[in-house]
C-alpha cells in the first residue's frame, strides 16, 4: 500500500487586480483580473481557456499588502497547470498559472516587450 503525504498549498489572497498575459511567443498582450494570488501562483479569470502546460507571461501590480516573493510591479513566467471553461457559477474561461521565474520593474508598457 502507497503512503501519501500531505502537503499543505500555500497560502491564497482573494485580491482581484488587472493582469496582462500572453502565451509565450504570442505577440499580443490579453487582459485579465486575478482572484486569487499565492507564493506559487495566480488563478486569472480570463478572455480565453488556455490549455494546461501552456508556457505563459503575466504582467501584473501586486499590493504591498499580499506577502508574496513577487510583490510590486512584476514580470512573471510560468505555466497553465489547470483551466476552466465558462459555466453558470463563474464569469467566463478561468486559468491557474504556476510561476516558475519572476523579475520585479517599474510598469511598462507592454507593447514595448
Amino acid at each position: 500500500m502507497a503512503v501519501r503525504t500531505f502537503t499543505p498549498r500555500a497560502h491564497r489572497y482573494a485580491v482581484t487586480i488587472a493582469v496582462l498575459y500572453r502565451g509565450v511567443g504570442e505577440r499580443t498582450w490579453r487582459e485579465g483580473r486575478t482572484e486569487n494570488i499565492s507564493d506559487s501562483g495566480v488563478l486569472v479569470r480570463a478572455d480565453r481557456v488556455m490549455a494546461p502546460q501552456t508556457a505563459i507571461e503575466l504582467m501584473l501590480d501586486v499590493p504591498p499588502n499580499v506577502s508574496t516573493p513577487f510583490a510590486g510591479a512584476t514580470i512573471c513566467r510560468g505555466r497553465i497547470v489547470r483551466a476552466v471553461e465558462s459555466s453558470a457559477f463563474a464569469n467566463g474561461p478561468a486559468f491557474a498559472a504556476a510561476i516558475l521565474e519572476y523579475e520585479t520593474t517599474r510598469l511598462v508598457d507592454p507593447r514595448r516587450i
